[in-house]
């Protein structure tokens, strides 16, 4: 039988179901607006294929209780592909949102071929070492370093210079087997946390990321807005001179480096403690400084919720960084006083960007 893929109803109530988590039978055929019997018909399909399982609902009434629908955790899983110009990060995410499976690859070159050679090499082993079959493999969404230029696939590649003018979606489509979604890291790591992480119970938010530069992602009304162009969020160009201090990653490492610190990578912050290593210290709290007037602007730009501040470095680093930038008063009005967003901290850290971009298959999937 054929998964994929799904006529509108179908991806309207598996939505609907991935969205809240259990619905019945009654409130799908109410939300489309046709009757019951159809409703379960559409939800027989789904069930047929694998991708919906139903359990009793308790309603604490009398009687047949109304089952409920939900995701099957075995029907359908993602892959998501996060990479640095030292590692590729890779992720298998089940239906549910549950990490099945994930590794790490270190490269020399951060080039399209280096990356797909480890990704399929990962699909490979893990889906037989798992017995999943490859039809339940939905697709591969790839969370891309830098803004788009053109229609979301060739990207301005300030860290990346191997990655000028290449057409990523295509290359990546070109050697991967299954259906490829590019976004840019920025993007994908907010949407990681508005799927599976500390922005899920909120409706709008600003997501800041400190990776290599300094970025963000915007939600709005629980959707990723990207701008005309994809690149909604570039929350660093009050930052603009990448020799000048600035809180990003990449100033972080060097920072290190000049206190001989040797340091070349995220991945060995963490082996560096905030409470034992003082120049990360020095470096969280001036950071905090410079982020903190940014921060308000956005704040009376947006309304949002909440601000969440994550990215590739360790989650005790925002942790800190966080209480260094809200002593109270960042967010109030000079005109009376106004709702204040929370300020927050990452709960995904640096795996946001590679479980937003597994979500990434999802959302198009659904849509």
């Amino acid at each position: 039988m054929s998964l994929f893929p799904l006529n509108t109803s179908e991806k309207f109530v598996l939505r609907a179901v991935h969205s809240h988590g259990a619905v019945t039978r009654q409130q799908i055929a109410t939300a489309l607006g046709v009757s019951k019997m159809q409703a379960t018909n559409i939800v027989k399909s789904l069930t047929e294929k694998g991708l919906l399982t139903e359990t009793p609902k308790n309603q604490g009434l009398r009687g047949q209780p109304a089952r409920a629908l939900s995701i099957h955790p075995k029907g359908m899983y993602t892959l998501g592909v996060n990479f640095t110009e030292q590692h590729v990060d890779t992720v298998l995410m089940n239906g549910v949102g549950t990490i099945e499976a994930k590794q790490t690859f270190a490269i020399e070159h951060a080039d399209v071929n280096a990356i797909v050679a480890h990704v399929n090499a990962f699909i490979g082993a893990t889906l037989s070492r798992k017995r999943i079959p490859a039809k339940r493999l939905v697709g591969v969404g790839v969370s891309v370093p830098g803004d788009f230029i053109d229609d979301r696939k060739i990207i301005v590649p300030t860290y990346f210079p191997q990655l000028t003018n290449v057409n990523l979606e295509a290359a990546f489509q070109q050697q991967l087997d299954y259906p490829v979604y590019i976004e840019n890291d920025s993007n994908c790591a907010g949407w990681g946390e508005a799927m599976y992480g500390r922005g899920k119970a909120l409706k709008h938010f600003l997501y800041i990321n400190i990776g290599y530069g300094i970025g963000g992602g915007i939600i709005i009304h629980q959707r990723l807005y990207r701008g005309a162009h994809g690149n909604a969020g570039i929350f660093g160009t009050p930052f603009p001179d990448r020799n000048a201090p600035r809180p990003s990653g990449s100033d972080l490492l060097a920072t290190l480096q000049q206190h001989a610190i040797d340091v070349s990578s995220f991945h060995q912050l963490e082996h560096l403690p905030v409470a034992e290593t003082p120049a990360v210290q020095g470096w969280l709290q001036r950071a905090a400084a410079q982020l903190r007037q940014p921060l308000y602007v956005l704040a009376r730009a947006f309304d949002p919720e909440a601000i969440i501040i994550g990215g590739r470095l360790p989650i005790a680093y925002y942790d800190y960084l966080v209480t260094q930038i809200d002593d109270g008063s960042i967010f109030q009005s000079d005109w009376g006083p106004t709702p204040q967003p929370q300020l927050l901290s990452t709960s995904l850290g640096d795996l946001a960007g590679v479980v937003g971009s597994c979500s990434l298959c999802y959302t198009q999937l659904f849509d």
